[in-house]
């Protein structure tokens, strides 16, 4: 089985399926929704489609699978944060770059009240 192939029919809700690349980048920040992809069987672009449910059958799209919601505080190992005092087990990029310690450099990270806290050159 080609594993992109449609496992049945997708039946719409009450959202439109997006199948542009801005439609899917837009679809990226709903990741704490379920998702399925979907594949348009008259032309057949793949897209991402929010609500609407698998149908048995043939019909407009075909459903390729589901992808649960993703809640970044579920990402790493519990006990690391727990350790740390963590609520979300990675480091992420911000204006001034990306929040690590530098011995000797003008980036760093600090715990204040419980937290990292990152001290980084303002942009300009």
């Amino acid at each position: 089985m080609n594993p992109l192939e449609s496992m049945g029919a997708w039946s719409p809700g009450n959202e439109a399926p997006l199948f542009t690349p801005d439609g899917i980048a837009t679809a990226v920040l709903r990741f704490r929704e379920p998702t399925h992809v979907i594949r348009d069987n008259h032309s057949g672009a793949m897209g991402v489609a929010f609500g609407g449910q698998p149908a048995g059958g043939n019909g407009a799209f075909g459903w390729i699978g589901r992808l649960p919601a993703v809640f970044p505080e579920w990402l790493g190992d519990r006990a690391f944060c727990e350790t740390h005092r963590l609520r979300f087990p990675y480091v992420a990029y911000h204006v001034g770059g990306l929040a690590k310690a530098k011995h000797r450099g003008r980036n760093a990270v600090r715990r204040e009240e419980g937290r990292l806290v990152s001290r980084a050159p303002a942009a300009h």
